[in-house]
């Protein structure tokens, strides 16, 4: 069966996220019908005209029967050619139950949260992850360390293909400034108390700098409090959750950009910095090491106690932010990795269309 992708019927599946959404106005237009399914109904995805939702939570267990008829409703009504499920979450395994009888083909598109921490904080979540693992057809994985999780925690051969979201590369003449920015979520996870810390000891030496720091999240009060405990009130800037253009804004503005979480995978905000010419310092992970090399092309912590931002002025800052464009134009485009998605489309179609005869 050869179905080319403007005449593809896609059913996507994950929580109400801006990754979701952002994967949906990447193949928005290029297939014929997209439905999404989100597992709560706030976030980006209420944006999204004709969204279901649906429970999915270890909570309310008793509502999960009602999920799975949800789903399996959803199926019959959009008659999907593929079902493209991102992060391997519960909602990703009752939608893989659900669809036990129709055998839509599934690709499943995992987050670093689902290999790196979910499967190690119970067995249960252990156990959502490999039942998945066991049942979708291909895979994706933005990252060789998160790849080499994904094959240990399955036990089995399965077929992991290397697709990004993909970023937008725009052209933008705004000038640098003395502005380090940090934007991923204030969550524990994300250590932004240790970035505003080593922000206090770079101030001493540079007052003349900004640390802007953008998203929200359950730590914002505490981080603010830090930061008035610091002192630092003129020099930190918390501005919240900002659109596509405003990012775009801040990584064009800053000299330095700073992520130094627990655990990542390949993270779309690194590569952006990448791509917009900010010095990227980044946590001693896998992943990260992948993109940066020390000293090279950024800085990558491993003592966060080190002064790393003070670091990353001794970085060439020309030549870094000519590596890094390269490489994000060469790897991470939202052309071609919205190719790869559509092709990965097709080849489930093909092989689901031979295996059904």
């Amino acid at each position: 069966m050869n179905k080319s992708p403007e005449n593809t019927r896609v059913l996507l599946v994950g929580s109400n996220s801006f990754n979701l959404f952002n994967y949906y106005q990447l193949i928005q237009g290029k297939v014929s019908h997209i439905q999404v399914v989100c597992a709560r109904k706030t976030g980006y995805c209420t944006q999204i005209d004709g969204v279901k939702y649906v429970n999915a939570s270890y909570r309310k267990a008793w509502l999960l029967f009602k999920d799975i008829k949800i789903l399996k409703q959803v199926i019959q009504e959009t008659k999907p050619d593929v079902i493209h499920i991102h992060q391997i979450v519960l909602l990703a395994a009752l939608m893989i139950f659900a669809n036990r009888e129709t055998k839509i083909p599934v690709i499943v598109t995992a987050w670093g949260s689902d290999m790196l921490i979910n499967p190690r904080r119970s067995w249960i979540l252990k156990k959502v992850v490999q039942y998945v693992l066991h049942r979708a057809n291909i895979f994706t994985a933005n990252s060789a360390f998160l790849e080499k999780n994904m094959r240990f925690y399955a036990k089995k051969e399965i077929t992991i293909e290397r697709c990004h979201y993909g970023i937008d590369m725009k052209d933008d003449k705004t000038e640098k400034e003395n502005m380090i920015f940090s934007n991923r979520q204030l969550y524990p996870l994300y250590r932004i108390d240790s970035i505003i810390r080593n922000f206090y000891q770079f101030h001493q030496k540079h007052p003349e700098w900004t640390l802007v720091i953008a998203a929200e999240g359950s730590e914002k009060q505490n981080l603010q409090i830090l930061v008035h405990h610091l002192n630092l009130q003129l020099n930190v800037k918390f501005v919240g959750w900002l659109s596509n253009e405003e990012n775009i804004r801040y990584y064009c503005k800053s000299k330095i950009w700073v992520s130094v979480p627990k655990s990542d995978s390949t993270a779309v905000s690194l590569l952006e910095a990448m791509y917009y010419g900010a010095i990227p310092v980044v946590y001693d992970l896998p992943a990260s090491q992948e993109w940066i090399t020390d000293g090279v092309n950024g800085i990558v912590v491993s003592n966060l106690e080190e002064d790393f931002l003070e670091r990353a002025l001794r970085v060439d800052a020309a030549r870094c932010a000519t590596i890094n464009r390269e490489k994000v134009m060469t790897e991470a485009s939202k052309e071609l990795n919205r190719e790869k998605f559509l092709q990965l489309y097709q080849q489930l179609i093909q092989e689901n269309a031979v295996t059904s005869q």
